[in-house]
C-alpha cells in the first residue's frame, strides 16, 4: 500500500517488544487502526508525546503487509493537556474509547464518528459540561451513528403526535396508551424526548448545546444505557465503569 496520509485520534496503546509501541487510533478514513512507533521508549525515543491517549494527530503512515501500519511521521494537533490532570475525566473518556473499540473496524468510513469524539474530547478538555452529560449524549448520538437511528416523529403504533414513552422493542416512540400494552418501554417526559429528538436530529456541532433538568436528564440515562445494550447486545454501564476507578 505504501504511504498513507491521514488525521487520527489515540485510543488506545500498548507496549510492542521492549522499546516499541502499538497505538490503536481511530481516523476518519480508515476507520480504527493499529499504528506501530517503534523506539519510542529508548532513551532518545522523541515520539512518546504522540502516543498519549486521546491526542489528535497528523499522520504520515506505511503499511505493506498485516494489519498493522507502521509510523512514518506524527504531528500533533492537538495534545489535550487539560484533561490529563483529571483522573475522572481520563475515565469517563477511558469508557468512550473502549465503546469505539467495540464498534469500530478498519476500512470503515469513520468521519462522523471521529468528529463526534474530537467535539466531545474538547468539551471534557474545557470544563464547561458535567461529565457524565458529555458521555450520555454522546452514546445516544452514537446510535444514530451506528445506523440504529429511532422514530421520533410520531407514536410508533397509533401515529399520534403526544408521545411520553419509548419502545425498545419497536425503536421508536410511542404514545400513553399504546404502552400500556409495550411492557418494555420506557417512560420520557417532555423536556427528555425534546432533548432527545435535539441529540438526534441537531447539527454536529451543536449537539451538546442544550440544558435539561435533572429529573428529566436521569430519565435519558436510563434510556440509553437500557437501549445500548439491547442494540449492541454487551452490557455498557457507565456507572459501574467510573466507579472501578473513582472511590
Amino acid at each position: 500500500m505504501g504511504i498513507t496520509k491521514t488525521k487520527g485520534i489515540v485510543i488506545n496503546h500498548a507496549n510492542s517488544k521492549d522499546a516499541d509501541k502499538i497505538l490503536t487510533v481511530l481516523t476518519p478514513d480508515l476507520g480504527k487502526i493499529s499504528v506501530l512507533v517503534k523506539g519510542v521508549k529508548n532513551k532518545n525515543g522523541n515520539n512518546m508525546s504522540i502516543t498519549e491517549l486521546f491526542v489528535f494527530l497528523d499522520l504520515v503512515l506505511y503499511k505493506n503487509t498485516g494489519d498493522v501500519y507502521l509510523l512514518n511521521s506524527a504531528e500533533i494537533i492537538e495534545p489535550f493537556y487539560n484533561i490529563r490532570v483529571d483522573i475522572e475525566k481520563i475515565c469517563f473518556l477511558t469508557y468512550i474509547s473502549k465503546l469505539i473499540s467495540d464498534i469500530s473496524t478498519e476500512n470503515q468510513n469513520s468521519f462522523e464518528l471521529m468528529q463526534l469524539l474530537l467535539n466531545t474530547i474538547y468539551l471534557y478538555s474545557q470544563n464547561t459540561k458535567d461529565n457524565m452529560f458529555l458521555v450520555t449524549v454522546f452514546q445516544i448520538r452514537l446510535l444514530r451513528i451506528l445506523g440504529f437511528n429511532p422514530i421520533i416523529d410520531k407514536c410508533f403504533y397509533c401515529k399520534t403526535k403526544d408521545v411520553s414513552s419509548f419502545s425498545i422493542k419497536e425503536n421508536a416512540l410511542i404514545c400513553e396508551n399504546c404502552a400500556k400494552n409495550d411492557t418494555g418501554s420506557i417512560y420520557l417526559s417532555k423536556s427528555a424526548i425534546n432533548a432527545l429528538k435535539y441529540i438526534l436530529v441537531s447539527d454536529s456541532k451543536k449537539v451538546f448545546s442544550f440544558d435539561i433538568s435533572e429529573k428529566s436528564f436521569a430519565e435519558l440515562k436510563l434510556f440509553i444505557k437500557i437501549y445500548l445494550c439491547e442494540k449492541l447486545d454487551k452490557q455498557y454501564d457507565i456507572d459501574k465503569f467510573i466507579a472501578k476507578y473513582i472511590i
